[in-house]
């Protein structure tokens, strides 16, 4: 099953030999999950406990009532909603993760679809705007983050093809690549329905507090499957990337 201390799952194998490999498919799978399910609630706390602090000091600092109310309304909101997204956020990264592995072929990328709103003509404008500067900042945020982690993301994304028994997969593709997180975030946090305005500040934070260390998940998985034997000698970068403070903790404890 092993050949040059990497695992091959080749499709012609039989019998005992088959059902080997594809335990031990099934275990690294489980082991990727794990990292996952472990990291990703504790970069969402990080995040939430800085949209806060940020929507406290905007309303602080704000010269306008109306500024200062809409501030203080949000922090109010998404601190009801926070649990609720979440869950939210972190149920459909893991199905998407688990769909993944379900049916062994690069998923298509996922699409930002809505229901339709009904809106009056003279608001049509208004609502285009909104959808253009999220869209922005929502693309902003995965290309920065798909060049950050260029090289983490290659070697993940050949070692989940090869895991997975499919020739290739891009980064788009990968159920844990930057698109899929961010279109995953955007999805739960249409629970709330504020104000652009504050729904650009909290993306900012997601970039920052989320995005911003997740290729900590990233060096993590490609370790795992390291260890394991799936394709140990694709070159990974020397310095690794930093690792959020709430995950240290977690650690540590």
């Amino acid at each position: 099953m092993s050949r040059d201390n990497v695992i091959s799952f080749d499709q012609n194998l039989s019998g005992a030999r088959r059902r080997t490999a594809d335990a031990k498919v099934q275990e690294l799978v489980i082991a990727c999950r794990s990292h996952v399910a472990e990291t990703l609630p504790r970069l969402l706390q990080e995040l939430f406990e800085h949209v806060d602090d940020e929507l406290y000091q905007l309303a602080d600092k704000s010269g306008s009532d109306v500024l200062q109310t809409r501030d203080f309304e949000a922090m109010r909101e998404l601190r009801k909603l926070r649990d609720s997204i979440e869950q939210t956020f972190l149920k459909n990264q893991l199905s998407q993760y688990e769909s993944f592995w379900l049916h062994p072929q690069p998923p298509p990328a996922a699409s930002d679809e809505r229901e339709p709103v009904a809106v009056a003509d003279d608001e049509l404008s208004l609502v285009e705007d909104e959808e253009l500067e999220e869209n922005l900042a929502v693309g902003g945020m995965v290309s920065k983050a798909e060049n950050r982690y260029h090289r983490e993301l290659f070697a993940l994304n050949m070692r989940f093809a090869q895991l997975a028994g499919i020739p290739d997969l891009t980064t788009r593709q990968n159920p844990l690549g930057p698109f899929n997180l961010v279109e995953g975030f955007r999805t739960a946090m249409r629970q709330w329905a504020g104000d652009v305005g504050v729904r650009l500040v909290v993306f900012k934070q997601f970039d920052r507090y989320v995005m911003g260390y997740v290729g900590g998940l990233y060096d993590d998985l490609n370790d795992t499957l390291v260890a394991a034997g799936i394709l140990p000698k694709i070159v990974q970068r020397v310095r690794r990337n930093p690792v959020a403070p709430s995950v240290q903790r977690a650690r540590q404890d």
